[in-house]
């Protein structure tokens, strides 16, 4: 078995059986403790693979995307494992998807350019599993997180319109959270303005141009909120 298959078919494991709740950054400063082996490792099964696959011994490189791996592991400890399993065995038997839960998320936590964005991942796979969003809406939102400064992102969920000014919206518009519209010109019958009659029968009013949000847009700020 490969080093990434045995990595992602124990981060399933780990989601379908592990103890999430004993998630935490903790587990770092004690990598090679023999008492690891009884202990988070045996609760935490994507832990014991990655552990072992660099031997215990771990560059920076590891220690970042372990990091990772456990923010976004611990995003999920309030979801029962009844709930875990029920959600992932309903991806692994659909013939829509033809990437392993496992490894599709191996790919996604490796992405994130830090640990904040992994756990905004966490937070969007959580409300999958919460059934707020489908799995295609989490791909695509955390594929629109891993191209936007977590900076972004946190705006973008405070805005409280569904509409925003064009400049203000290039970077949600580019991965697809919000879409352009164009109100055309139309005729306005101005014959009787405020309630007096006026010279100028008919006016052209000006078109408008503004971003608004899509359905991908709507899915993230309900994952998120």
């Amino acid at each position: 078995m490969s080093k990434l298959n045995e990595i992602s078919d124990s981060l399933t494991t780990t989601l379908k059986e592990g103890e999430l709740h004993k998630v935490s950054l903790d587990v770092l400063e004690t990598v090679g403790d023999s008492l690891l082996k009884d202990g988070i490792l045996k609760d935490i099964p994507v832990l014991g693979a990655v552990f072992g696959v660099s031997k215990g011994i771990m560059n920076v490189r590891d220690i970042l995307f372990a990091k990772k791996l456990l923010l976004f592991l611990k995003e999920l400890s309030a979801v029962s494992k009844d709930d875990r399993l029920k959600q992932i065995e309903k991806i692994e038997n659909s013939n829509e998807y033809k990437t392993k839960v496992g490894e599709k998320l191996l790919y996604l936590v490796e992405r994130c350019e830090d640990p904040l964005k992994a756990q905004i991942v966490g937070k969007l796979f959580c409300s999958f599993l919460d059934e707020k969003i489908t799995y295609l809406e989490f791909l695509k939102c955390s594929n629109a997180v891993q191209n936007l400064f977590t900076s972004d992102i946190n705006e973008f969920i405070k805005y409280q319109s569904e509409k925003l000014q064009i400049e203000l919206a290039s970077q949600y518009i580019s991965v697809g959270l919000m879409d352009i519209v164009f109100q055309p010109p139309k005729m306005v019958d101005k014959s009787r303005l405020y309630g007096k009659q006026s010279g100028t029968k008919i006016d052209l009013s000006p078109g408008n141009t503004f971003a608004k949000l899509s359905p991908i847009g709507f899915a993230l700020k309900r994952a998120l909120n």
